[in-house]
């Protein structure tokens, strides 16, 4: 079982393995994040701003492990706090950038559409794959939009794309419908 304080970010159950893959990952992701874009911005906001980026990757990859999706599954109002509280794409935008050149408003409206297609696909009947579907038609749509529009910054676009990911897809789909998690069948066995 997994500590009450960590559920948010796996579940009630998760496997070591599932543990392991999330934390290395998240941890490899910003690591080539830093390693590769270049920020503008004084050292507190940019490290701020990568622990944010940081998060919303760990969140794209936890929100696939079937613990820390069936804990949001089990309960609507966990799954619409959820939602409204990621306002990431915005928070890394104030960190990382200062020029008032109409980006902020594009990112403001990249993390609204990001919200309007969760909450689309949150409020979609799961029978027969249509939530699945929802999402993945919104994800499609927005992953083409923001990568032939480009409306954020650079330095911002693989966070963007990941909170996508993340928040319209990973998260917002039922991937599991409930079926016991691989650290409750690994027990049962």
């Amino acid at each position: 079982a997994i500590y009450p304080c960590l559920h948010e970010i796996f579940g009630v159950e998760s496997t070591w393995a599932e543990i392991v893959v999330v934390l290395s990952l998240a941890l490899g992701m910003t690591c080539t994040h830093a390693l590769t874009v270049s920020v503008d911005a004084s050292r507190w906001r940019y490290w701020l701003g990568l622990l944010l980026a940081g998060d919303v990757y760990a969140g794209c990859i936890a929100n696939f492990t079937q613990g820390t999706n069936n804990h949001y599954a089990s309960s609507a109002w966990r799954r619409w706090v959820f939602i409204s509280v990621h306002w990431h794409l915005i928070g890394v935008f104030v960190l990382w950038r200062t020029a008032s050149d109409g980006s902020f408003f594009a990112c403001l409206v990249v993390n609204v559409l990001v919200l309007v297609a969760a909450s689309i696909t949150n409020l979609t009947p799961k029978a027969r794959g249509a939530q699945r579907f929802a999402g993945g038609v919104c994800m499609v749509t927005g992953v083409f939009f923001l990568m032939v529009v480009q409306p954020v910054p650079p330095e911002i676009m693989p966070v963007a794309v990941m909170f996508l990911l993340k928040v319209a897809f990973a998260f917002a789909v039922d991937h599991y419908h409930g079926l016991p998690t691989a650290a409750t069948s690994a027990k049962a066995a």
